[in-house]
């Protein structure tokens, strides 16, 4: 997904996205429930932290989204977390890049007290009760995410177009060849990090 918004930062992007959220849905309670919605990640990261390859802290906290970084990952990549969506992203000298992931999240569908989630074309994924539904269906998507898409990559490029009106990131497994369009490429984890750039 690239993004062609030069002058935007990755927290006037959440913080829009999350007002767009609350309009969409039409919900009055949409404060009380980003609340809801955050201790019960805050729970399940607590219990299922060990299942995840790369530790999580909190950054920034308030009444729209957490903000988490990825321990020994460079701070350019962090992860937010609204009632609306899920996403990582890549912020480098102040403006947002790229996001890794976005999971929109819908609101549910409830049905003979049964939670169904809208997303989900079969309607297969019932569950009892919000929380059970927040837990299975998006953390541990997330977590999935973590575990099999950014804790095996070696490298992050971060890319744009020679006017910057387009950027983008990319992770990578093996260190990518550096073109006009490379800014930088950052090895990961930090504990082994090196930063190029194309004209090293």
């Amino acid at each position: 997904m690239k993004i062609t918004r030069r002058q935007i930062t990755r927290t006037q992007f959440e913080a829009a996205r999350f007002s767009y959220c609350g309009k969409r849905d039409h919900r009055n309670d949409v404060y009380e429930s980003t609340a809801k919605f955050q201790k019960t990640f805050k729970e399940w990261y607590k219990k299922e932290r060990h299942q995840i390859a790369i530790l999580l802290t909190i950054r920034q906290k308030n009444k729209k989204f957490i903000q988490l970084s990825f321990d020994n990952y460079p701070a350019a990549i962090d992860a937010c977390i609204t009632l609306g969506d899920i996403s990582v992203a890549v912020t480098w000298n102040g403006l947002c890049i790229d996001y890794l992931i976005s999971m929109d999240l819908y609101k549910p569908s409830y049905r003979k007290n049964t939670i169904i989630c809208r997303s989900c074309l079969n309607g297969q994924h019932q569950y009892a009760t919000l929380n059970q539904f927040w837990m299975e269906h998006i953390f541990e998507d997330f977590a999935r995410w973590v575990n099999e898409t950014l804790a095996p990559a070696a490298w992050l490029g971060i890319y744009a177009t020679e006017d910057d009106g387009i950027t983008w990131a990319k992770l990578h497994k093996k260190l990518p060849e550096r073109g006009d369009s490379t800014v930088c490429i950052l090895e990961l984890p930090l504990d082994t990090a090196a930063h190029f750039s194309p004209n090293h």
